[in-house]
This record gives C-alpha cells, sequence and structure tokens, in this order.
C-alpha cells in the first residue's frame, strides 16, 4: 500500500492511532471520519467505493461495544439534564 487510512467512531482513539502511524510513515497517514454521529461506521457505498482499493491500508478503530452504549447513555442523560427534561 501506498497509503494508510484511519478511520475511526468519535472517542475511539481513531486520531491518537492516525498520529502515531503518521509519525512512523509521514503524511501518507489520514484520518476519514473524524467524528462519526451514526451507527453504521460506512455505509454500503463507502464500503464499495474502497473495496477495489489496494493501493491503501485500512486501519479501523473502534471501542468495546460496551463503553459505546454508555457513552450514548450518558450523552442522552446530559441532553436531558442541560434541558430540563425529565
Amino acid at each position: 500500500p501506498t497509503n494508510i487510512v484511519v478511520v475511526g467512531e468519535v472517542n475511539s482513539g481513531d486520531k491518537y492511532a492516525a498520529n502515531v502511524l503518521s509519525h512512523a510513515f509521514g503524511d501518507d497517514t489520514t484520518l476519514l471520519h473524524g467524528h462519526v454521529y451514526r451507527h453504521d461506521l460506512l455505509d454500503q457505498n463507502e464500503l464499495n467505493d474502497i473495496a477495489g482499493r489496494t493501493d491503501i491500508l485500512w486501519i479501523m478503530v473502534v471501542r468495546s461495544p460496551c463503553v459505546w452504549a454508555d457513552s450514548a447513555i450518558q450523552f442522552q442523560k446530559q441532553a436531558c439534564e442541560k434541558n430540563e427534561l425529565p
């Protein structure tokens, strides 16, 4: 591969991983989806686009499903408290 692409969901460590790889391999490292606020990290069109790319090493950074669920619950709780909802 001539490029490294790090794909990650919000707070997954994707920026850290991209930074480490960038220091090791230079400017050929990029970060895709710095903040993904959706349940599917890549949709089918995006998967189709990357399927034939043999020039890229794709690295996906994900969180534990339990950690992700906990953060989703905490986010909703904070939104309710901010808006003074029950």
